[in-house]
């Protein structure tokens, strides 16, 4: 039977790899490295370290801690082999994708939190130390025992601890060496809250403000960017880092509390930016988030004004997304248009944009002036219903075009001017279009044309 210690630090450790190992659910692609796919790989981890150290319950909790750092860094378990060039990957910040990766590569909180989770089934409490600008280890010796397996006094047993630094050091960081550091950052009236173990919550935190960080640096490089930078072992890169930004935005709002402006302005930038990617999810905006936010805003006088939440009400994006679910499909008829030739373009051609030279896939096209159009306005996407109010009444026929690109997860609007249609196959590779799965089955090479999975909609394209 588990002694209370041993049970708080196989909790603990199974928190730790849950809470972050949820990051990686959003970027799985259908491959391995799901929570239970984390947990069999730190199991081996373990075992392998164990079947390599057979006299390991001997040793005193000093000499365990050590000898796993060693073993884990030795093994590339931890740090980053080359860190003034692939520090800030955004595969870095992922446990799974640490675990998976033949680099084992990982920023120092999820060094730190491989060594704590592989520690507490070794029966070692180790904790994740939420030190500022590097998160580090403390590691706790049992009950009535210092670290050095002798017995403790009263003075011993509340006060004895080491830290380690997993992702930089083979060896024991001096608690006067952390000390000094605080001093020197003017945290030295914090000691205590920056040396004390923190709860995987705040891990998780930690690890969706890394994400940000990363996710930042790519936006500042933009085209100079290293393709590692956002690189993960599968899936287009500006898709996964959408999907990591959408991580980490659940993340800050589900953990921390909705208490003051800068939540609600998260939660406003989060209504805004996602419905269009993640229209599946709107249960779960109505199921978690939208009690949050009433319970501490009156729905009915909406968001503060002292609050930057753009133009409008933020909800009724995720409203647009609803309403649009509960009804059937707008039929677009090529053969129904008011003019009669028909729009010039089909779904799933390949296109050039005549000015801006980027490759699109046409995945829609709608009316303006036709008896088509009217339902569409309300339930098509906003971008388009935005586009066509800004435009002045006329009895006029208009039509534009909406698309996918090879370079950005979000649809665009396109007038038919500028498309130019491309004929040649060897242009569009496999992996170009990361959107194409919702709205074709498969690429046509002789017509250089996608086969469309929208007959519903729009039957004679």
């Amino acid at each position: 039977m588990l002694s209370s210690q041993q049970s708080s630090v196989q909790i603990a450790g199974e928190q730790l790899e849950r809470m972050l190992g949820a990051f990686d659910l959003f970027v799985l692609h259908d491959q391995p490295g799901d929570l239970d796919d984390i947990t069999r790989m730190l199991d081996e981890i373990t075992a392998s370290f164990q079947s390599s150290h057979v006299k390991f319950k001997s040793w005193s909790t000093r000499r365990k801690a050590l000898n796993l750092v060693r073993w884990l860094r030795a093994h590339n378990f931890t740090g980053v082999q080359n860190p003034e060039k692939n520090y800030r990957n955004l595969r870095n910040c992922l446990i799974g994708q640490a675990l998976r990766h033949p680099d084992h590569e990982s920023i120092p909180i999820i060094s730190a939190a491989i060594f704590c989770c592989v520690a507490s089934r070794l029966g070692i409490d180790a904790r994740c130390c939420a030190f500022p600008t590097h998160v580090h280890a403390i590691v706790y010796p049992p009950t009535g025992h210092t670290l050095d397996d002798d017995p403790a006094t009263a003075l011993d047993s509340t006060s004895q601890r080491m830290f380690l630094d997993p992702y930089g050091s083979d060896n024991e960081i001096k608690l006067s060496h952390l000390h000094m550091m605080l001093a020197r950052l003017g945290l030295q009236e914090h000691e205590e809250l920056f040396l004390a173990p923190v709860p995987a919550t705040t891990m998780a935190m930690r690890t969706a403000q890394n994400i940000r960080a990363t996710l930042a640096r790519i936006s500042d490089l933009q085209d100079h960017a290293h393709p590692e930078l956002s690189q993960l072992m599968h899936g287009d890169n500006t898709m996964n880092a959408d999907a990591c930004l959408y991580a980490a935005s659940w993340a800050s709002l589900m953990l921390t509390p909705p208490n003051d402006t800068t939540w609600l302005e998260r939660l406003a930038k989060f209504l805004r930016r996602f419905p269009g990617s993640w229209p599946e999810d709107v249960w779960m905006v109505e199921k978690y988030l939208w009690p949050l936010y009433c319970s501490v805003v009156n729905p009915r006088d909406g968001f503060p004004r002292n609050a930057d939440t753009g133009f409008g009400n933020p909800w009724q994006f995720w409203q647009f997304v609803r309403d649009a679910d509960g009804m059937a499909p707008l039929v677009h008829r090529r053969d129904l248009c008011d003019d009669p030739r028909g729009p010039p373009f089909q779904v799933g051609q390949v296109f050039r944009h005549r000015r801006y030279g980027w490759l699109g896939a046409i995945t829609s096209w709608h009316e303006r002036g036709s008896q088509q159009s009217g339902l569409a306005n309300r339930i098509r996407d906003e971008s388009v219903r935005l586009m066509f109010s800004s435009r002045p009444n006329s009895s006029h026929y208009s039509l534009c075009f909406m698309c996918i690109t090879a370079t950005e997860s979000e649809q665009h609007v396109v007038a038919p001017h500028n498309i130019a249609l491309v004929s040649d196959s060897s242009l569009i590779k496999e992996d170009m279009f990361p959107l194409a799965g919702k709205f074709f089955k498969r690429f046509d090479t002789n017509t250089c044309k996608f086969i469309s999975n929208i007959r519903e909609e729009f039957p004679l394209d």
